[in-house]
């Protein structure tokens, strides 16, 4: 079958966890550390670092660690939980060291934020807290009160002011050999079965609909299905724009672009069916809790045309987070870091005790 390329007639779109698409760690690591740089300190505890003149203490660390475990769905008090804690201490030490460099950064730089934005980001991050049934949990956890996570949101906040005074926009030069060269040297990320693009027709009828209303649905995708036949390249378009509940894709022929097996965006279901096709078939109907879905897989590799706008983006992310790094690196000289701690041993160094007077 002759490849029907959608990209000369709709953009490109692709749901993509691409390495690159922006400084996900730095935004990982303003939740996790970012509730550090509020809680309360024990002069008793161990110094494992002093930075700017100010002391950061174990327990920071530990904080940081509990927060990683958690999304690694271990817990921190248990044999496992520890061996992870001490494995990925590293990485833990160099992104308290960071955010601290960040944190006077911004202190030295930006005004602080208005109270009133302070008071709503706190109110948000409670109420969807209390939504889940988990505030009072968090906060007890993490040994925080109030007053602490309001400090944390202004840090956070004057932070997030630094980084889009510094490293938004800007004028990126990414050249043409730059873009085949990356895109060649990940070419396996551009074909499948690691990617696709399909097009689909979807009904819509939730799964708390009941089932006289699914069942029509169904009906009414397999009524869909028939009306496809046995060439989509003819149909499919039409039928999409015409009859999908999908308001996002129909008018672009029922197209989703291209997504990554592992990527975001779609659910298990409906990625399962797709990617159980050849090129240029048509599935049956898929069920997923959102309704029903026919799926028509129209492509398997990404061409370096289709993907060159996608790559280019991913360059500029690229070129953005070496240039934050190199700011940070820059920065840390500037503020005086005293490193009291080996994280690879798990051992704090001489001097990095602090005495309670």
């Amino acid at each position: 079958m002759k490849k029907r390329r959608f990209a000369k007639v709709f953009p490109v779109f692709r749901f993509s966890h691409f390495a690159g698409s922006g400084i996900p760690w730095l935004a990982g690591m303003m939740v996790a550390v970012g509730l550090a740089s509020g809680c309360a300190k024990q002069l008793s505890e161990p110094v494992i670092a002093i930075i700017n003149d100010q002391p950061v203490y174990l327990h920071e660390l530990e904080i940081m660690g509990r927060v990683a475990l958690g999304q690694a769905g271990l817990k921190f008090d248990t044999p496992e939980g520890q061996a992870y804690y001490k494995k990925i201490a590293p990485n833990l030490y160099k992104s308290v060291i960071d955010i601290y460099v960040l944190k006077y950064s911004a202190e030295q730089e930006i005004p602080d934020p208005p109270e009133e934005q302070v008071e709503a980001e706190f109110k948000k991050l409670k109420e969807n807290l209390q939504r889940d049934g988990q505030y009072q949990r968090f906060m007890t956890s993490l040994n925080l009160t109030e007053a602490q996570v309001k400090d944390t949101i202004r840090d956070r906040l004057r932070i997030e002011e630094l980084k889009n005074q510094k490293f938004s926009g800007g004028d990126f030069v990414i050249t043409d050999d730059e873009i085949k060269e990356f895109y060649y040297q990940n070419h396996a990320a551009f074909r499948y079965p690691q990617v696709m693009r399909a097009c689909h027709i979807f009904v819509a009828c939730k799964a708390e609909e009941g089932p006289e209303k699914r069942e029509k649905a169904r009906q009414r995708a397999e009524e869909l299905l028939k009306m496809v036949g046995p060439e989509p390249a003819k149909t499919f378009v039409g039928l999409a724009q015409r009859y999908s509940d999908d308001k996002v894709t129909a008018p672009r022929g029922g197209d989703l672009g291209f997504f990554e097996r592992e990527g975001p965006g779609l659910n298990e279901p409906f990625k399962n069916a797709a990617f159980a096709l050849k090129e240029g078939e048509v599935s049956g109907v898929v069920e997923t809790d959102y309704g029903y879905h026919i799926i028509w897989s129209t492509d398997h590799e990404q061409s370096l045309e289709e993907a060159r706008g996608f790559v280019r983006e991913i360059l500029v992310q690229k070129k953005k987070t070496e240039g934050f790094l190199q700011w940070l690196e820059d920065a840390a000289q500037k503020i005086k870091v005293v490193r009291l701690f080996d994280p690879v041993k798990f051992e704090v160094l001489k001097d990095g005790t602090q005495g309670g007077n």
